[in-house]
């Protein structure tokens, strides 16, 4: 039987974090954003614009709002991200994090310093 160490809760997000996240710009097609997440074996790419976050693409919105309705994977990939995604501030806590998560029902939160 596993159990979960609670105390892991009150640490840093920042603590969980394994490697840089991996970034695109808006301009990027849906193809190439596709491609660049296989070769990094990721589910998401932050949307960077002048070194400013400026959205989040994730495989779901790649399934959903591109693959299954037929868009033309030359198509923006700014298209079908998220804009203006939640984020964390690195400091948070894992459980704050993780209200973050489930009060917007989101999959990906980006970790960001200094909000």
């Amino acid at each position: 039987m596993a159990f979960y160490d609670i105390s892991n809760q009150a640490k840093p997000v920042s603590s969980l974090i394994k490697r840089a996240a991996i970034c695109v710009v808006p301009s990027a097609s849906v193809q190439e954003a596709a491609t660049l997440m296989s070769e990094q074996a990721v589910s998401c790419l932050l949307l960077l614009q002048d070194h400013q976050l400026v959205g989040i693409v994730t495989d779901r919105d790649i399934r959903n709002k591109a693959v299954a309705p037929g868009l033309d994977y030359n198509t923006p990939v700014h298209h079908i991200a998220s804009l203006s995604p939640v984020t964390v501030d690195a400091q948070a806590t894992v459980f704050e994090s993780l209200l973050v998560l489930t009060k917007h029902n989101i999959h990906h939160l980006p970790v960001v310093q200094g909000q």
